[in-house]
């Protein structure tokens, strides 16, 4: 084994140079190589499943019944594109989001229809049953 420090050769197994006194230390294992990873920015955001999100709470606040609509049509558009790319176009939660905002904003607006008709007809009941 050599001394780092003085460079004398002593023999295996020996813990302390003869030469210089400092401690006798084994050859370090080399160092592994590995290599950097290239960044890979994602794909860009299908437009389609932005705007489905974005009426698709549009529907759920400002405008009921027309938005949630358009999310539902452009949550399908966007999902379709961003299947047909190959990984090329991102934004699929996106969509989804779109689409599961879109269709419970019909769901809302079809129970408030259905509420409105609900309270029409009982209406319209009370009044040609009561005597004149």
């Amino acid at each position: 084994m050599r001394c780092t420090y003085c460079g004398q050769e002593s023999p295996e197994g020996t813990a302390v140079c003869p030469n210089c006194g400092n401690p006798l230390t084994a050859p370090a294992a080399p160092a592994y190589y590995v290599p950097a990873q290239a960044y890979v920015p994602p794909p860009p955001t299908s437009g389609a499943a932005i705007a489905s999100l974005v009426t698709g709470i549009l529907g759920l606040t400002l405008c009921p019944g027309i938005a949630s609509i358009v999310a539902v049509i452009t949550g399908s558009m966007a999902k379709k594109e961003i299947e047909g790319s190959g990984g090329k176009v991102g934004g699929s939660g996106l969509a989804t989001a779109g689409l599961v905002t879109g269709w419970i904003g019909i769901g809302i607006v079809g129970l408030i229809v259905l509420g409105f008709c609900l309270v029409l007809v009982t209406g319209l009941l009370m009044a040609y049953s009561s005597p004149r």
